[in-house]
């Protein structure tokens, strides 16, 4: 049976005063009736939902909520003889919901002014996943249970990296759910997102990377020429895939070195450019741009396998194998983390604890 309760709408006006309202709950659903109502949260008494008898005209507002829940039992009393409890009915109004699909659009549709294409194209590619599980559902209509069949279902499909990128897409756009005052408690805070694992990190050596330039100087195939000489920039650059996707090398390079905002950051980046950047820039310049990001890692697995490199190499592993690479030729971990562009130092440390880890390694050689 359904549950009727009083409460503060927990969103107070200028003056500090809430909103009374009734809540009916029933099966994870639930409708809000707000009354010509509005207390201080100190004049509220939330055990017994009543106004406490220090307020003024306690007395009179009480005796109107005892007669609005009597009304409300009533209604509810006449519904379960029928065998159909109905909120609605009881409520005396329809329950408005919001599909998520048009709000979750509605979201994407203002964030491609203020978000990067890569996201929008990330979060549409989310979207599309979570319509494809369930089409049907409204942004109201998003429980724990919900999630955590989501989440099952999502594991079958991408495993544990992309489905905690599936379900954080559902956080964000509930997010603004409640920014937006569509809904007021968060699923999330009984659901508990699935743990972020983070995978042993990839990089490539001097040698390898020496191997993917002959591969790339040697192919007649545009395909495998332009994947492999943005890669090559990259790694020896340390930019991200965001950031070589907006490269103009007429407005990077200035006296010199390169210059520019990093897109996932805003932080600026100033590299020395050095004869072989000075060489992969001029060959770029003539390739035409990048391709996708997506596209790109596809590529590069031929790229890898026609180099005789066996890992697993995405565009990302140039990050990995520039910071690798900085640690290995001595460059100090502070100008390292300069030229990455990382505002914490620490982030820097990660790549230079593998190093200390390979150097350990080696040492037990010795017995």
């Amino acid at each position: 049976m359904p549950t009727i309760n009083f409460e503060l709408r927990n969103r107070p006006d200028k003056k500090g005063h809430c909103l009374v309202r009734v809540v009916i709950q029933d099966k994870g659903k639930r409708v809000y009736i707000p009354l010509a109502l509005k207390l201080l949260k100190a004049d509220w008494d939330p055990k017994k939902q009543i106004v406490k008898s220090t307020h003024a005209k306690s007395e009179v507002i009480n005796n109107v909520l005892k007669l609005k829940m009597a009304d409300l039992q009533a209604s509810m009393a006449t519904e379960s003889l029928h065998g159909n409890v109905s909120l609605e009915k009881i409520a005396g109004r329809k329950i408005n919901k919001t599909s998520f699909m048009s709000f979750a659009g509605a979201c994407l549709h203002k964030w491609e002014k203020t978000k990067s294409p890569n996201s929008i194209r990330a979060y549409q590619s989310m979207l599309k996943q979570a319509l494809l599980f369930d089409r049907e559902i409204m942004v109201e209509d998003i429980t724990p249970d919900w999630l955590a069949r989501y989440e099952a279902h999502n594991w079958n499909e991408c495993g544990d990296g992309g489905t905690l990128k599936r379900i954080s897409f559902i956080s964000v756009i509930l997010k603004e759910a409640i920014r937006q005052g569509l809904i007021e408690r968060d699923p999330f805070l009984i659901y508990k997102k699935p743990a972020k694992k983070n995978p042993p990190k990839v990089w490539l050596t001097m040698e390898e990377l020496s191997r993917i330039e002959k591969l790339a100087k040697a192919t007649s195939s545009s395909v495998v020429k332009n994947s492999a000489y943005w890669f090559l920039l990259a790694c020896y650059t340390g930019l991200r895939y965001s950031d070589i996707e907006k490269f103009d090398s007429k407005k990077a390079v200035q006296d010199g070195r390169l210059i520019l905002y990093t897109q996932k950051t805003g932080e600026v980046v100033s590299i020395k450019v050095t004869t072989k950047i000075k060489e992969l820039i001029k060959i770029v310049s003539k390739l035409g741009p990048v391709y996708s990001n997506q596209k790109c890692n596809q590529y590069l697995k031929a790229v890898a396998h026609l180099s005789k490199i066996d890992k697993l190499v995405t565009f990302h592993t140039a990050r990995h194998s520039f910071a690798v690479n900085c640690a290995n030729l001595g460059i100090s971990q502070e100008v390292a983390a300069k030229l990455l562009g990382h505002s914490d130092l620490r982030t820097t440390g990660i790549y230079y604890k593998i190093i200390n880890s390979r150097v350990d390694k080696e040492m037990e050689k010795w017995g």
